[in-house]
This record gives C-alpha cells, sequence and structure tokens, in this order.
C-alpha cells in the first residue's frame, strides 16, 4: 500500500471513529426519519404526527412558536397544541421546520465564527436552488432536492470539528479566492475532503441512498457515473445550485468580518425556509 493511500485510509478511520465516539453530533436523523416516515405513510393523521413531534421538547416548542406568529396566525388565535399546529402549518412546512432546525443545531455547535454563518447560510441558499430546479425541471420530489442541497456540506461540518481553525482558516480562503480547489487542499492537508466525510457521515445516518450519493459528489468534476440512472437529475439539481449559490454569493455574508453574532441566527433563519 502507497503511503498516499495508507494515509488516507487511516484519515477515514479517524472520521469513523468519530462519528462513534463524538457524543456531540446530534442525531440529526432520528427525529428526521420518523418525521418523513410519518409523513409519507397516507394512514398517519395530524393526531399521529404530533406525538412523534411531542418527542422532542424544542422542536415542539419552535412549531408552536411559528405558528403563532403573525405570518401564519393573523387573527392571533392562540395555538397550544401541535395537532392544531400542524394543520395551520401544513406537512410541507412541517418538514421544512423540521429538517431546518435540525441542521441548525448541528452548526450552532460550531465556533462562532463568521465563516461558519456563511457556511450555513449558503446551504440554505442551495436548498432553494436546488428546490426551485427541480420544480422547474418537472422533478417528482422538490423536497428531496431541497434537503440533498441543505445537506450537501454537512462534510465540511465534521472537518470543523476536527481540524479547527485551520479549517476555518482554509474554507474562508476557498470564500474569498473563487480559483481556490477546496477538495485538493484537504486531500493535501487531511488526506479526505468533505465530500466523502459528508457521504461517511450520511452513511452512519441511516440516510437514503440517493442522498448519500448527492452529498459525497456534489463538486465540479464528479464523477456523474457515480449516480445511479435514477438520480442523475438529483445529483445535477445541487452541483448546479451550489455553483450558483458561491457565483450570486446569495445569502452574503463577509468572510472578513469577525464580528460576533446573535446565536439564535441559526434558528430565526431555519424557521424562515
Amino acid at each position: 500500500m502507497s503511503p498516499e493511500i495508507d494515509s488516507r485510509s487511516k484519515a477515514l478511520a479517524q472520521v469513523k471513529n468519530f462519528f462513534d465516539t463524538e457524543k456531540r453530533i446530534p442525531q440529526l436523523p432520528q427525529i428526521l426519519l420518523r418525521v418523513e416516515s410519518a409523513l409519507e405513510d397516507p394512514a398517519v393523521g395530524g393526531d399521529e404526527l404530533a406525538r412523534v413531534i411531542l418527542d422532542d421538547p424544542a422542536l415542539t416548542i419552535q412549531i408552536l412558536k411559528i405558528a403563532n406568529s403573525t405570518f401564519y396566525n393573523p387573527q392571533g388565535t392562540k395555538i397550544t397544541t401541535v395537532s392544531r399546529a400542524i394543520v395551520i402549518l401544513g406537512f410541507d412546512n412541517i418538514r421544512r421546520l423540521v429538517l431546518g432546525l435540525s441542521v441548525a443545531k448541528m452548526f450552532m455547535l460550531l465556533p462562532r465564527w463568521t465563516v461558519y454563518r456563511r457556511l450555513w447560510r449558503h446551504s440554505l441558499a442551495t436548498a432553494q436552488l436546488a428546490r426551485n430546479l427541480a420544480q422547474i425541471d418537472g422533478f417528482t420530489d422538490t423536497e428531496v432536492a431541497f434537503v440533498s442541497g441543505l445537506l450537501h456540506d454537512v462534510g465540511k461540518f465534521v472537518m470543523g470539528h476536527l481540524h479547527g481553525e485551520e479549517y476555518a482558516e482554509m474554507l474562508n480562503t476557498g470564500y474569498l479566492e473563487p480559483d481556490f480547489d477546496l477538495c485538493r487542499a484537504e486531500g493535501e492537508s487531511f488526506f479526505c475532503n468533505h465530500q466523502e466525510v459528508g457521504g461517511l457521515l450520511a452513511q452512519s445516518w441511516g440516510l437514503p441512498k440517493e442522498l448519500v450519493r448527492v452529498i459525497g459528489r456534489h463538486r465540479p468534476g464528479s464523477d456523474w457515473r457515480y449516480f445511479d440512472e435514477a438520480l442523475p437529475g438529483l445529483g445535477a439539481y445541487v452541483i448546479l445550485a451550489n455553483q450558483m449559490a458561491h457565483l450570486l454569493d446569495f445569502p452574503a455574508v463577509d468572510a472578513t468580518d469577525d464580528e460576533d453574532y446573535d446565536e439564535d441566527e441559526y434558528e430565526n433563519v431555519a424557521t424562515n425556509l
């Protein structure tokens, strides 16, 4: 085995060990998959979905908060039950809210540096663009495109935990220098890149195969043969949305601005998906 391959194998083994031992990583798929399973089951109604949501007190509070907002409840009628909140918000909004808040929890565990705020906003922008592209193209499940876009850079979360300030500086360089090849730099410094790490994380979560593959191959130059015949559209939406979000710098955040920011920003943005 060559030294390069050996180093890469050790790096990926380190990542897998991190997944097994690091208790601070939220169990993202647990609530997501339970909610998704309930939403996909035609026999499950609002009351059954409410029981799933009630198992997560923080999520329950957020859903009631949104349902009582002036946007969804302009008459000001007090909404006190999750079942009623589901009726007010609708299943699609519940799905997006659960996803956005779950991912926001992950990003809040990273150091409160502006580069990670930018990563969070880029993920949101990619998700919205991927969903729009899928809708324009007539893709049957635009929410899958949204989820794929939101999670496409989840490997950067792990890289940030593993490599701290060194990785944050690398990310910052990537935002400031358009020609900077992030995956190559990651490979040279850490012997694996965020796509590989994200794919491993998605796999460890038990996410559907199509999500694992899109998360693992979303950069320009990715081998599109990696996608099954049924997946090239989904992969294309995320790859294009990722590029569009970078080119448009949307939503824009000054990567050189190190001012502190409100910790609630992640949740505030997540609840406005």
